[in-house]
């Protein structure tokens, strides 16, 4: 049985202590840091990190903090004007800083001494000094890594675990997944003291939670050890604790025997509704000496509504639709319906694909099983397309608007084959984008009629997302990182042709205009506009900031959609992701002791 730490563990309220923050622990900190085992008080508490102003904790970009072994140092991945870096904040401290060299980092990982970063930006692992500095590259296509004691680099790609020299080197695989053992991907390492072995997630199935196991990997002969525990993203604390994640944003602790490499007691959950995103990724850190640092989760009363925005940037309430947790919508081409998928009340790995009449706020379910996402609908506003996941395996899945008839799966694959989709005309292209590439996320195409039967659309792109097929067919709009942050671009969907990039200044969430002779795009605080030609080449205008854009960003999907008169845009609002701090919880390990 499952036992919280204490009451002020158990749900998303912090203590007075923690409202005053790092004001009433100023004292407190100026004698060393709150996690003096001398100071510390025998329960467990904790107290908030504020970034600097203007800065908002970053979404949707994997993990977003990191602490020291120490426990004197909380890296932040924060977001400030568009602009993607990571703030530093030391015991002394009295402010966050900006780390010079992270922009578009995220998944920090300290260094075991505290004196280097490791990030990513744009699929490939980097390392910077914590004072800022030029970045260095360590490794390419890279989804998730952690240093070890021994001055070696231990990271995931494909579905294999890699070591290389953090002073650089060649990188050599140490572990792959193993069909034979029912072992799809192995993910989420945490280097051990010793540096012999790691902690890892094992998948066995879908990329769902429910079927990922925490394990042991040897770093020699790559054996993998399934220690019994049905978690993700684990993080060894000193001095013998196996801190992870569960299903719905849940961390909790198990004691381990770093000797046997085997669990010694029964999980402890220390925390609910910590920020999760897919994959396992879970927002919380772990030091040696009894901190937990954690990015608080969706509330549970995330439910949003529907606006219509018009040019000028002025919003119009659809209360028709109500509230719920929506998903990414898309309007039918008539422009009288909205797909869209909508989660449970409360945060969980669920959803369902829905249609509603504009006109009237009626609604009908579309979907009939499994998991499902991003609805889109084909170009004849007879069928909606969409993803469903069931159990390991995802489907690209069709059924008439108005839930006449079965559903007909067009393409299927083992998860995460398929992360969205861009539907062109019949006897065209369409695109999906899949996260089985190399970097974790790109763009295939296929014939419209035969969806498939995919083939790479561009092969320059590290890592791309959003893609979205003009109204011809003939052009892709779509986001890559490489160039450091996010930027959007467009190109042939099939045949000769170079890319054209049309952001200037960081760009996500591409929607093309009705005739195709606009793209619409989010740039660092206003919705952006570009003109594109064809003739006599391709090319993009300089973009246009059409009004600022303070609604509901999803910048991994396009989360919103343009009616077919091109007068207004469907906007998701009612609720905003941005945050301004993180949280360190003190002592639990204390507290662990005393069970």
């Amino acid at each position: 049985m499952q036992r919280p730490v204490s009451k002020v563990t158990s749900s998303f309220v912090w203590p007075a202590l923690a409202v005053a923050g790092w004001v009433a622990a100023g004292v407190v900190v100026a004698r060393g840091g709150p996690w003096r085992r001398a100071a510390a008080p025998a329960a467990p508490y904790r107290f908030a990190i504020d970034l600097p102003d203007s800065v908002e904790v970053a979404n949707n970009v994997g993990i977003k903090l990191t602490i020291s072994k120490d426990g004197s140092q909380t890296a932040i991945v924060g977001m400030k004007a568009g602009r993607r870096a990571i703030y530093l904040r030391r015991s002394a401290d009295i402010q966050a800083r900006l780390v010079a060299g992270t922009d578009s980092g995220y998944n920090p990982v300290f260094s075991p001494d505290g004196g280097w970063l490791l990030f990513l930006s744009g699929g490939r692992l980097l390392k910077v000094r914590t004072q800022g500095g030029a970045p260095e590259p360590v490794a390419d296509s890279v989804l998730a890594a952690s240093w070890g004691d021994d001055g070696s680099i231990v990271f995931d790609r494909g579905n294999a675990l890699w070591r290389v020299p953090a002073s650089g080197g060649e990188a050599r695989r140490v572990a792959v997944s193993a069909a034979e053992e029912r072992v799809r991907r192995l993910s989420w390492p945490d280097v051990l003291p010793g540096s012999k072995h790691a902690l890892v997630t094992i998948w066995r199935g879908s990329t769902s939670i429910d079927s990922a196991r925490i394990g042991a990997v040897s770093l020699s002969d790559g054996k993998v050890t399934d220690l019994g525990i049905p978690g993700v993203n684990p993080h060894y604390a000193a001095p013998g604790y196996i801190v992870f994640a569960r299903s719905g944003g849940a961390v909790a602790a198990v004691p381990f025997s770093l000797r046997r490499l085997a669990t010694t007691g029964e999980p402890t959950t220390l925390l609910e509704n910590v920020w999760h995103g897919g994959g396992g990724g879970t927002d919380f850190a772990v030091s040696d000496n009894g901190v937990l640092a954690y990015h608080g989760g969706v509330p549970d009363a995330a439910e949003m509504t529907m606006v219509a925005v018009a040019r000028d940037g002025s919003a119009r309430p659809l209360p028709l639709l109500g509230k719920q947790r929506f998903g990414e919508p898309r309007l039918s081409p008539d422009g009288r319906h909205m797909a869209v998928a909508i989660g449970p009340p409360a945060p969980s790995d669920t959803g369902e694909v829905w249609v509603y009449d504009l006109t009237t706020g009626t609604r009908s379910r579309l979907s009939t099983r499994g998991v499902n996402i991003r609805p889109e609908w084909t170009r004849d506003g007879s069928r909606v397309v969409y993803i469903e996941r069931l159990r390991d395996s995802q489907f690209v899945v069709a059924r008439r608007w108005d839930s006449t008839g079965a559903p007909e799966i067009l393409a299927r694959g083992r998860t995460p084959a398929f992360y969205e989709l861009a539907i062109g005309p019949a006897g065209g292209w369409s695109a999906v984008r899949t996260g089985l590439a190399p970097g974790g996320s790109a763009i295939l195409v296929a014939p419209t009629d035969t969806l498939s039967a995919t083939r790479p659309f561009d092969a320059q792109a590290r890592v791309a997302i959003t893609p979205k097929i003009s109204p011809d067919g003939r052009m892709m709009a779509f986001v890559t990182t490489e160039a450091g942050r996010r930027e959007v671009f467009i190109k042939p969907v099939t045949g000769p042709g170079e890319r054209v990039r049309v952001s200037t200044e960081g760009g996500t969430e591409p929607v093309w205009s009705p005739d195709g002779h606009t793209l619409y795009f989010r740039g660092l605080a206003n919705l952006m506009s570009a003109s594109v030609t064809e003739q006599p080449a391709l090319a993009a205008g300089a973009p246009v900031a059409m009004f600022a854009d303070t609604l509901f960003r999803s910048v991994a999907h396009t989360g919103y959609d343009i009616f077919p008169d091109g007068r207004d845009f469907l906007m998701l609002g009612g609720w905003s992701r941005a945050q301004t701090r993180a949280y360190l919880l003190v002592n639990w390990t204390q507290a662990m002791r005393q069970r």
